[in-house]
């Protein structure tokens, strides 16, 4: 039988958002989202170990080296 999804969805513990912080700023002109050092977003995506997409707090999103945050 096919799982019924709707069930499946209602049932299901709320997603909590997964946060990092900057260890490191970077004001250059790399080619990844500029970050300040301190400044705390949410991890969207971590497929790649090397780098994460992440949303700032002002909506602007991007990649950021992994071991740049915490």
């Amino acid at each position: 039988a096919v799982p019924d999804k709707e069930a499946e969805r209602k049932e299901a513990a709320p997603v909590i958002p997964e946060t990092c912080v900057a260890l490191y700023a970077n004001d250059s002109d790399a080619d990844f989202l500029k970050i300040r050092k301190g400044e705390v977003m949410t991890v969207l995506n971590k497929n790649d170990p090397d780098w994460w997409f992440v949303r700032r707090d002002g909506g602007e999103e991007g990649y950021v080296p992994s071991g740049w945050v915490h």
